[in-house]
């Protein structure tokens, strides 16, 4: 027969991969093939266990579950940063509250939701009151009102990390 003109199309011959383990079959995920060097046909084994291998840019299976967790909040949920200066002997706010947020809001309601963010973090800080306070109770306090605060507004729970600079 000549070349081309076969009854059979080729697309049908590539739809049907013939037996199982058998000529014309393909090895599957976690499988086995056995190849001989004097000529003879490869056969196929048993399987292997196998799972996902996560590469993360030079090292390879180094990726840790709170990393994993992590990625997955910000692709999510996005992030919103929290920078504010403070004076360290009367706790009072000296600059800001500046806000980030990439992958949070979308720009016609970034405007609105990001005052009303502002003024939640300044009525955080006034709400502990005068004096030094611990510095970590003013981050774990801020977090956790513009935690509750974005959930009303927006129904979403980016990652907040307040920074608190100390003057």
């Amino acid at each position: 027969m000549a070349l081309g003109t076969s009854r059979t199309p080729s697309w049908a011959a590539a739809a049907d991969p013939g037996p199982p383990n058998g000529p014309g079959s393909r090895p599957g995920a976690r499988t086995v093939s056995h190849l001989a060097g004097d000529g003879a046909l490869p056969h196929l084994g048993n399987k292997v266990p196998a799972g996902y291998v996560f590469v993360d840019g030079l090292s390879v299976g180094d990726v840790g579950s709170v990393v994993l967790r992590d990625r997955r909040v910000l692709s999510t949920d996005g992030i919103f940063i929290v920078i504010v200066t403070v004076d360290k002997d009367t706790g009072r706010v000296v600059s800001g509250p500046d806000l980030i947020s990439r992958g949070f809001v979308h720009q016609q309601t970034s405007d609105a939701v990001m005052e009303s963010a502002r003024q939640q973090v300044l009525a955080t800080i006034n709400k502990i009151g005068p004096g030094a306070p611990e510095w970590q109770v003013v981050k774990n306090s801020i977090r956790d009102s513009l935690s509750r605060f974005l959930y009303d507004q927006m129904r979403r729970r980016p990652m907040i990390m307040p920074i608190v600079v100390e003057v």
